[in-house]
This record gives C-alpha cells, structure tokens and sequence, in this order.
C-alpha cells in the first residue's frame, strides 16, 4: 500500500459516473512512519486536503472535508439528497482495488428556528425544515436544540410534537441575551459506527432574557390569590346564607 494512491470519489444518485475528488500521491501511506504519525495530503487539482492518523503499525485512518459546492445535482428536493461515496487504491501498475463505498443522505437546507418565548421563567419556540426545495414543515421530532444562556453554559433539548421545542434557564439568569441552535438532526446525524456526519447546523437565534411574572401571581390564573379569592367568596357566601337563616327564623317567630 505504501507505493499506491488512494482515490476519493462522489456520485449523486441520479448521476451515472463517478467525479473524483482527490488522489493522493504514492507516498501518503509511509510504511516506517510511526504509530501516532499525523500528516495531510493535498490534490493540486480539486485543492482538496486528506486528513492522515497512523492508528497502528498496519492501520491508517483518514478524513475529508467536501466543500458543498462539490455535491452537485443537488436542487433541494428529497430525491436529490442522496449521495454514494467511494474509495479505491491504485497500485504502481495502474491497478485498481475493489472499491469500498457508502451511501448517505445529504441535507443541505439548514433548519430554521423562530422563538415564542424568552422570558426568565422559560424559553421556547418552533424549529422547522424545508423539503422539496422550499417546502416549510417541522422540524424532526428528536431533533436537538442547543440553548446558550447568558455567562455561557448550555442546555440541550429535544424538539417535540409540530417542532416545537422548550427550556428552562438555570436558577440564576435572569437577564442578558440567549441564543439557540439546532445542532443536529437525529435523521442525518452519524452512522452507527459514528464515521459520518450529514446534518447542519441551523442559524444561531437570539433574544435578550425578558422579566415576566409568573402566572401564579397573577389573579385569576389559578394561583394563590386565586385560592384566597374562592376562599373569601365561599365566606361570603356562608355569611349571606346565615344571615337569611336567622331572617327566616325572625318571621317564622312573628
């Protein structure tokens, strides 16, 4: 392996051949270089960059970034999501390996997120997603959100039913600016082995933390001053009733 190149190819499932996307020289895979070894290898041609780990003394790993111009075909639409990725060595006879590959879904139209509520007591809002080039649904039931508060810790939440996602800010903040952040979505997340990530991130929202009271405090609301009220009327009402008991009582006397 130490005098083949390794070739990196993408296919879009509607497209019939393959387009490559970096052949590495014959020297990338050094077999005395040492366990723990990390070096890169650059296609002059595509300007693509192979990331290399020596793992073991016979195991190399590597990584690519794809730029999103490279995934070509795609119109926004679910059928145009899928891509097939491939990976072939090349011998100094010009031989080829049996190529490994791996198809995945590609989501390439952010998720976007519009907020319902930031006051102290809760923070909350919808995420959606577009399919088929521009059609708004919600988002993933699953989906995570991530939520900075003020100071900078952090919480995640899952989106729920219709998209909708909600959070509590940590006892103590109750001011400042928040933002959130679909991180990932649990459909174009990574494989089982975790070797793949396929989802995007969404567009950072934020608002500034607004004081709001609670609706406990608030009459009528079913809160405390509430109970106090239904208390004094069912006084009231006591007091009332006596009083046209010991009226009866009068006139029955007369």
């Amino acid at each position: 392996m130490a005098d083949s190149r390794m070739v990196v190819s993408i296919k879009q499932k509607t497209a019939s051949d393959w387009t490559p996307l970096l052949t590495t020289p014959a020297n990338t895979f050094q077999r005395d270089a040492a366990v723990g070894t990390v070096s890169s290898a650059e296609d002059s041609a595509t300007g693509l960059t192979l990331g290399l780990n020596k793992t073991t003394a016979s195991t190399w790993s590597w990584s690519l970034n794809i730029p999103a111009d490279k995934f070509t075909g795609y119109t926004g639409g679910d059928e145009t999501q899928t891509y097939a990725f491939q990976v072939e060595m090349i011998n100094p006879m010009n031989i080829r390996s049996d190529p490994a590959s791996l198809e995945r879904k590609v989501d390439m139209t952010p998720t976007t997120l519009a907020l319902e509520r930031y006051d102290v007591f809760q923070v909350a809002g919808k995420a959606y997603k577009y399919v088929d080039g521009d059609t708004k649904v919600p988002e993933t039931k699953g989906t995570l959100v991530h939520i900075t508060w003020p100071g900078g810790s952090g919480t995640d939440v899952v989106v729920g039913d219709n998209g909708s996602w909600q959070a509590v800010p940590p006892e103590g903040i109750n001011q400042g600016e928040f933002t959130a952040q679909v991180h990932s979505d649990d459909a174009e997340g990574a494989d089982a082995q975790g070797r793949f990530q396929g989802g995007n991130q969404s567009a950072s929202v934020s608002h500034e933390l607004e004081f709001r009271p609670s609706n406990s405090a608030l009459p009528l609301t079913g809160g405390w001053p509430l109970s106090v009220l239904r208390i004094l009327l069912l006084m009231a009402l006591g007091l009332v009733g006596f009083v046209a008991c010991l009226r009866n009582r009068q006139e029955s006397r007369h």
